[in-house]
């Protein structure tokens, strides 16, 4: 639909735009929550679209999550979550105490 609106995303910015403008949180966009997004007019598209750096910086994060999540099942577990935050202050990347990184990263607040 996008590339029909001659605007082109890539599928890292689709999911963006899912985040963005799918204010239920069930995954799908639903007609009121399209209007509302589209109302905005000519800057809603800066609210879905990445620049080459945000881009570049997503991939990486991409990769490292596929790297921690050992078995596979789409979420960081607690101890796969240890590894990660190891890796993390090995590399010196942060200084913040455990808890306040699993705190930041756990956003639906389920513990995975």
């Amino acid at each position: 639909m996008c590339y029909n609106l001659d605007h082109c995303v890539t599928s890292e910015e689709v999911k963006v735009a899912v985040k963005v403008i799918n204010t239920s949180g069930t995954g799908e966009i639903n007609k009121d929550e399209f209007i509302k997004w589209w109302s905005k007019g000519a800057d809603r598209w800066k609210q879905v679209k990445l620049d080459e750096k945000e881009l570049k910086v997503r991939q990486a994060a991409a990769t490292a999550f596929k790297k921690f999540d050992q078995d596979l099942s789409g979420a960081i577990d607690a101890k796969e979550f240890v590894d990660f935050y190891d890796n993390l202050k090995a590399r010196k990347l942060t200084n913040a105490k455990k808890e306040d990184v699993f705190e930041a990263l756990d956003s639906d607040k389920n513990g995975a």
